[in-house]
């Protein structure tokens, strides 16, 4: 929830403008509504060897800052039984209406946490670079984009973690209006040998270009993922989330109405007893302008396990 909210939706808020436009078409704009504040609240429960259950109530909520409406930070803090876990703040930096820079700052130690840098070209986004700190030194990610017209046609990930350095590349093929398909090449160290392992998605769009279903496949296991979505508006659905992660028109999360279904099918070759289902189902309520303002998900490992309920509320 934590780097969703940081990296996507507070990067996304930059104009008051919405498009329905993921392929290239007409824009339609209309007037958008920017949250100041959005409350995720979800409830653990632990057991110990005895069975005995613990609850842990947590709690994670983010302010934004918006001047002349544009995002130019905000502060996130999480907590955990009432007591605050984690705290920090985010700036960011434009040129010429683009997203430029955006840092995160530790506000328990005060010092710089994280940090994004962009680059354009022509409007399209062409380099990111993400730099962070951990205890043996500063890491990064340095995430290129290849286009073809309006379409994005390759991601490359260059990791540059201490001394080991890796690449995972992603073909984007466009084998129809309703079918893309994603092609993941990813590295991988076994025995001191570099290898490789291939992992393909395809995705299934509708008439309206939502996702309503996915097919991951990989040499030992299958992940079916099957959409539904309301007609309402979803507040995480901004035009210019694509100027920072182009590849977002194909995150379910971000399609332009709201998730009120997803169904989770893994298949495993090794043997039907590992297969499981998934579900995540989503209630709403509304503003007078077709946001949603409270949003309840209910989420169950498998068809028999006590549900989980996260509840969202988004303040405009």
């Amino acid at each position: 929830m934590k780097r969703f909210i940081l990296s996507l939706f507070a990067l996304s808020l930059i104009v008051s403008c919405d498009k329905d436009n993921t392929d290239g078409g007409q824009p339609i704009e209309e007037a958008s509504i920017l949250p100041k504040k959005i409350v995720e609240r979800s409830t653990e429960v632990k057991r110990d060897q005895n069975g005995v259950e613990t609850r842990i109530e947590h709690v994670e909520e983010v302010n934004y800052e918006i001047v002349e409406n544009k995002v130019v930070g905000g502060t996130f803090n999480s907590f955990k039984n009432n007591k605050k876990e984690d705290s920090s703040k985010f700036t960011h930096t434009y040129e010429n209406d683009l997203l430029k820079t955006s840092v995160y700052v530790n506000l328990k130690t005060n010092k710089e946490d994280s940090k994004n840098t962009y680059k354009y070209e022509n409007g399209k986004l062409v380099e990111k670079v993400e730099e962070w700190l951990t205890n043996s030194g500063k890491n990064s990610n340095t995430t290129t984009y290849k286009y073809s017209g309006d379409k994005l046609i390759e991601k490359q990930v260059k990791n540059n973690w201490g001394s080991d350095e890796s690449i995972k590349v992603s073909e984007f093929v466009y084998v129809s209006p309703t079918e893309i398909k994603e092609i993941k090449t990813i590295p991988y160290i076994i025995n001191d040998q570099k290898m490789t392992r291939t992992e393909t998605t395809t995705y299934t769009l509708d008439a309206e270009g939502r996702v309503i279903r996915s097919v991951e496949e990989e040499e030992d296991r299958k992940i079916t993922k099957e959409f539904q979505y309301d007609d309402k508006k979803n507040y995480k659905h901004h035009p210019i989330a694509l100027a920072t992660e182009p590849d977002h028109f194909l995150d379910e999360e971000v399609m332009k109405n709201n998730l009120i279904s997803l169904k989770m099918t893994f298949e495993y070759k090794q043997g039907s007893q590992y297969n499981r289902t998934e579900t995540s189902t989503y209630s709403y309520q509304y503003n007078d302008k077709g946001y949603p303002t409270r949003i309840e998900e209910v989420y169950k490992s498998s068809p028999n396990a006590k549900p989980q309920t996260i509840i969202t509320e988004i303040t405009y």
